[in-house]
C-alpha cells in the first residue's frame, strides 16, 4: 500500500514523508525518509520565560501527554509478551513518566532534543537524573532540596536513601519510608515552590528514584524491555535517527503527505512500539 502511494506521488511530483524502519535509503524520487521522536519539543516551548503561566501550562500538558504515551506504549509491549503485571505497570508509570517529564522539560529549557537513548540511560542509572533536576531548579528558582527521612527521629537528612533490603519486610518498610520522605518534602516546600507545575515530579524523583530505592530494584523489567527495543536496528533507525525528525503538528498544518510502515513482520514489540508512537501523535 505504501509503495503504491509512493509510486503515485512520485509520478505527479508530490513529496511524501516516509517513516519506514525497513528502509535505509529512499526508493522513489519524491520520497523523504524521516525519523520520529516521541519526546520532540516544538520550538515554541524553548523561549518560555518564568512567570508566563499560559505558555507554561501548554508545555506542561504537552510533556505530560508525551510521557504518559511512552509509558503506555511500554505497558502494551509488556502485555503483548504475556507479561501482564499490575506491578510492572505501576513501576513503569512512575519511573518512565517522571524521567521523561524531567528530561523533556530540561531539554526545552536548554533548546535541545532528547531521544529514547537518553531516557534509557536515566532509567538504567537513576543518579543521572539529579543533574537535570538541579538545572530545572535553578531555572525556576526552586528552593527545595532533596532530603531522605530518618525513621528513628523522623527528621530530614541529606544522606542518600538506605541500601537495598534483604527481606520482604525490609522492603515494605523501605517503601513506607520513601513515601514518608515524599510527604515530608512536600510539607517543607515554600508556598512559591508548591505553585510550580513540575514540583510533584521533582519530589517523586528525589524521594523514589534513587540508587537502591524500591523503584530502582523493581525497574529491572522496564530496563530489559527498553534495552531489547534499542537492540533492534530498525528502532534506532527511526527513533534514534540522523534523519530529519518529523514535526506532526507542522505536517498537519502544511497538509503534507506522510506514510508509516508498522508491518507485523518487524515483530510484535517493534511493530507495537512504532504504531503506539505514531498514533499517539494524533
Amino acid at each position: 500500500m505504501n509503495e503504491d502511494t509512493l509510486d503515485y506521488t512520485s509520478g505527479i511530483g508530490e513529496w511524501v514523508n516516509n517513516i519506514d524502519p525497513s528502509k535505509k535509503k529512499p526508493t522513489h524520487p519524491y520520497e523523504r525518509l524521516v525519523g520520529m521522536n516521541p519526546f520532540y519539543m516544538p520550538p515554541r516551548f524553548h523561549a518560555i520565560k518564568p512567570g508566563d503561566e499560559d505558555a507554561e501550562e501548554d508545555r506542561t500538558v504537552y510533556i505530560a501527554e508525551a510521557a504518559n504515551n511512552f509509558a503506555d506504549a511500554l505497558t502494551a509491549i509488556n502485555e503483548l509478551n504475556g507479561s501482564s503485571d499490575a506491578y510492572f505497570t505501576d513501576v513503569n508509570t512512575t519511573v518512565t513518566s517522571a524521567i521523561v517529564t524531567i528530561l523533556m522539560l530540561d531539554a526545552s529549557i536548554k533548546d535541545i532534543q532528547i531521544t529514547i537513548e537518553d531516557v534509557y540511560a536515566c532509567i538504567q542509572d537513576f543518579d543521572l537524573i539529579s543533574a537535570h533536576i538541579s538545572d530545572i531548579k535553578r531555572h525556576f528558582n526552586i528552593k527545595h532540596e532533596a532530603k531522605s527521612v530518618d525513621p528513628k527521629n523522623n527528621r530530614g537528612r541529606s544522606n542518600p536513601i538506605s541500601t537495598p533490603p534483604d527481606t520482604d519486610d525490609d522492603e515494605e518498610a523501605k517503601a513506607a519510608r520513601e513515601d514518608e520522605s515524599r510527604a515530608q518534602m512536600y510539607q517543607q516546600l515554600s508556598d512559591e515552590d508548591k505553585k510550580n507545575p513540575y514540583i510533584q515530579t521533582i519530589i517523586t524523583c528525589d524521594s523514589h528514584l534513587q540508587k537502591g530505592s524500591t523503584m530502582d530494584i523493581h525497574a529491572a523489567g522496564l530496563r530489559n524491555l527498553i534495552r531489547k527495543l534499542l537492540q533492534d536496528p530498525r528502532v534506532k533507525r527511526i527513533l534514534v535517527s540522523n534523519k530529519d525528525i518529523i514535526d506532526f503538528n507542522e505536517i498537519l498544518e502544511n497538509n503534507e503527505i506522510t506514510v508509516v510502515n508498522t508491518a507485523l513482520e518487524f515483530g510484535k514489540n517493534t511493530s507495537t512500539c512504532f504504531w503506539t508512537a505514531v498514533s499517539s501523535e494524533f
